[in-house]
């Protein structure tokens, strides 16, 4: 439910700084500030929970390692495009690290009703695809208009699953 709410809070924090009177100083400041909320909230904290209910899959793991480094080598291009001016203004190269927030809460509800080794399989795949998609060169349109409702509505709907399971304790992880 956090890394929704972290999810959430991420698309909507680009909005506010560019309405803020800042200085070169203080942008630059924010996009670093930026990057180590973003290694926290959407490369560490998911791959805590990875590794919490990973059963201890080598398999599973050594994807979630991938999907650190990958997410780390993505931040730091971030960082190093924006730095020189070449980030796009429209569009992100590469999956941005912020999708997780959206992907692993979604795809890992179903999961809940799989057996370990299938729930292990695909965790292990989940996290392997994003790692991937960080990294490779696909052009991702940053979200406008109906998709921060989409977004929101998705967020309100996860976190209401999410808690719906966290409170009748029905399921738990493998």
């Amino acid at each position: 439910m956090a890394l929704i709410l972290a999810g959430l809070a991420a698309l909507f924090d680009g909005y506010v700084a560019r309405k803020l009177d800042l200085n070169d100083i203080e942008k630059d400041f924010g996009v670093q500030l930026d990057t180590v909320v973003d290694v926290v909230s959407f490369v560490a904290a998911p791959a805590v929970i990875g590794f919490a209910i990973s059963g201890g899959s080598l398999w599973a793991i050594v994807c979630i390692v991938l999907f650190m480094l990958a997410g780390l080598v993505r931040l730091a291009h971030f960082n190093t495009d924006v730095g020189t001016g070449h980030g796009a203004l429209d569009s992100h190269l590469g999956l941005p690290v912020t999708y997780a927030a959206l992907v692993l809460p979604v795809v890992l509800f179903p999961m809940l009703f799989m057996g370990p080794a299938a729930f292990q399989f695909v965790l292990g795949a989940v996290f392997l695809s994003l790692a991937v998609l960080f990294i490779t060169p696909v052009t991702v349109p940053k979200p406008r208009g109906v998709f921060y409702v989409l977004f929101a509505v998705l967020a309100v709907l996860f976190v209401s699953l999410w808690s719906w399971n966290a409170i009748s304790m029905k399921w738990s992880f493998v």
